[in-house]
């Protein structure tokens, strides 16, 4: 089965080593794709996919078992979440080490909410990684006792009541609302100690060190609130716009503004809005298509 390239630089991964019909599946890879339009999903289950369900998620074989694998995978694809249906076995810990490494968060999801009579755990079972923001969603408070058994905590844990549990693919889709928009490079920076001291210590030589030196006259570094204001001109108004359908409506032309913010550089392409006063964006890329314009660059300093 030929599948079409990636459209965006994200993507979500839905796993699952169940034998069951990709069909089981379909729900949830479906409300995921109408939420999340712009993010690419990846699938990876253990019979092939229909033409029906590859409309919407492109098969990804399993990279295997190591962390190093699973980690190359997940760069590639820049995976913001793993969704993992089934019970995770001690084969599955290189994917849940390199997916803390990368500050992905997994999602454990209770193969119950599917219809099916698969557990979410076993004996074999590794407990989810250690972060934050992964969890597991279950059908029923006696899966909730074996995954805190399994050495879960309670906070990972949520039970979907009767109601939810009927529209559970539409409960998930929504629920990794807050995973998609985190921002994982700083998650990955605030998790390592060398990443912690190599992002202070170029934050400090930028400020007033030798690449403070080597970029005077060529790059200006806004220290406050007020010195930036000063630098986009006193602005009363200002027009924040992203990337998605409504930032492109005719009537936006007739807004009177003073000062124009965009993120990144998807809009460029669009013709609409493209004089940026600001634009707000990490990646090396968009400051390269856009040129001139002040740039907002989020960082473990910023937060």
């Amino acid at each position: 089965m030929t599948t079409s390239p990636f459209r965006s630089e994200r993507s979500i991964w839905v796993i699952s080593p169940l034998p069951h019909s990709h069909d089981a599946f379909a729900p949830l890879i479906s409300a995921l794709a109408e939420r999340y339009p712009r993010v690419d999903l990846a699938a990876t289950f253990q019979y092939p996919q229909g033409p029906e369900l590859s409309e919407f998620a492109r098969p990804v074989a399993r990279p295997g078992d190591s962390p190093r694998a699973w980690e190359k995978a997940l760069r590639v694809m820049d995976t913001r979440v793993v969704i993992f249906i089934g019970a995770l076995a001690r084969a599955d810990e290189g994917m849940l080490a390199a997916a803390r490494r990368r500050a992905a968060p997994v999602i454990l999801v209770d193969p119950a909410l599917f219809g099916l009579s698969d557990k979410i755990v076993t004996r074999s079972a590794g407990p989810v990684a250690d972060g934050p923001y992964d969890r597991a969603y279950v059908a029923s408070f006696d899966a909730k006792t074996a995954l805190l058994e399994a050495g879960y905590s309670a906070s990972q844990c949520v039970v979907l009541e009767a109601e939810e549990a009927a529209e559970g693919d539409d409960y998930l889709a929504d629920a990794i609302r807050e995973d998609m928009r985190r921002d994982q490079k700083i998650a990955r920076n605030g998790t390592s100690s060398w990443r912690r001291r190599l992002a202070d210590d170029l934050v400090r030589s930028f400020e007033e060190g030798a690449l403070a030196k080597l970029f005077k006259g060529r790059i200006h570094h806004y220290k406050s609130l007020a010195d930036l204001r000063a630098g986009l001109g006193d602005p009363e108004t200002i027009l924040c716009l992203g990337n998605g359908p409504s930032s492109a409506d005719p009537a936006l032309g007739e807004v009177d503004y003073d000062c124009l913010f965009r993120v990144n550089h998807m809009w460029i392409e669009k013709g609409f809005l493209t004089k940026a006063d600001m634009v707000f964006t990490g990646g090396s890329g968009t400051i390269k298509r856009i040129g001139r314009a002040i740039f907002g660059l989020l960082s473990s300093q910023s937060l």
